[in-house]
């Protein structure tokens, strides 16, 4: 995981991401979400964490941040 977000993040700014000290990966991400018809539904910033275990992602958590 870490190895595909340096490859994301390498024309911009990469502290996008942190690492905790149990290894998982946090995300910060704008989220914008709309229905079929284009209307806005949500519009907010998410945190995605990225459980790891032996170089892949156990668990993911999506995070509404306030």
């Amino acid at each position: 995981m870490k190895e595909f977000w340096q490859r994301q993040w390498l024309a911009i700014d990469p502290r996008v991401f942190s690492w905790d000290a149990e290894g998982r990966v946090a995300v910060s991400v704008h989220q914008i979400v709309r229905d079929r018809t284009g209307t806005v539904l949500a519009d907010q910033i998410v945190d995605h964490t990225h459980e790891m275990r032996d170089g892949l992602v156990r668990r993911n958590k999506i995070t509404p941040t306030t």
